[in-house]
């Protein structure tokens, strides 16, 4: 492990997880909580990338493996994913960073719209993996297992549910097969400070556009 690396045991919920905290070279201007999809996990990949780049903006990055598999995720609650992240963003909040952040993709994201976490000073979601309908069933769903929903666009949310209070920016593939462009665009036109940015000529996981996602967030969150 580098210097520029830290790994620390943290419980979150009824976990114990280990986290892995990217460090810049100076002090850190802010604290960013990066969080996966369901598939892609925490590490590696378009995750690793947006980190090292956040290092070199002063950011501190935490990350940590709340789930090793598809089973294990499965066997997990709403409830018990956004108190996870609850936990984590507050645990960042001890540390005492002048600011802290919140990036997301796809079920991460999804969850926290669907936890109304806005304990960030900025949000970014990218194609947040969550469905949009006339009536939110968040409540009928929020304890059950996640293995018993179909998919996960089966968890809906509506414009009243929504209540995000920070600046929030979705990014979002408009070639995105797994979660439509539309369906980001109805959730921005819910949140009073929300803005989206499509991406051309690329999908759910950012292919060939994976620089364009990380400077759009840096900036973002730089702003």
């Amino acid at each position: 492990m580098s210097k520029s690396e830290q790994i620390e045991k943290i419980e979150l919920g009824s976990n114990d997880v280990k986290a892995r905290f990217d460090l810049p070279r100076g002090e850190a201007e802010g604290a960013i909580l990066l969080l996966p999809g369901i598939s892609s996990g925490p590490f590696g990949g378009i995750f690793d990338q947006f980190a090292e780049k956040a290092k070199e903006e002063n950011f501190m990055v935490m990350r940590y493996e709340s789930w090793e598999n598809l089973p294990e995720l499965q066997e997990k609650t709403m409830d018990s994913i956004i108190k996870e992240i609850n936990e984590a963003l507050e645990y960042l909040e001890s540390l005492d960073t002048e600011r802290t952040y919140l990036v997301a993709k796809s079920f991460s994201a999804g969850m926290i719209l669907a936890g109304k976490i806005d304990r960030a000073d900025k949000i970014t979601l990218w194609a947040p993996a969550i469905g949009f309908q006339e009536k939110s069933n968040i409540e009928e769903l929020r304890e059950k297992r996640l293995g018993g929903i179909d998919d996960v666009t089966d968890i809906k949310i509506d414009s009243e549910y929504i209540k995000q209070e920070v600046p929030v920016k979705i990014i979002h593939g408009v070639e995105d097969e797994v979660v439509p462009v539309a369906n980001s665009e109805s959730i921005v036109s819910g949140i009073s400070e929300a803005e989206i940015e499509k991406l051309m000529e690329t999908g759910h996981a950012y292919e060939g556009k994976e620089n364009a996602l990380i400077r759009k967030t840096i900036e973002f969150l730089n702003q």
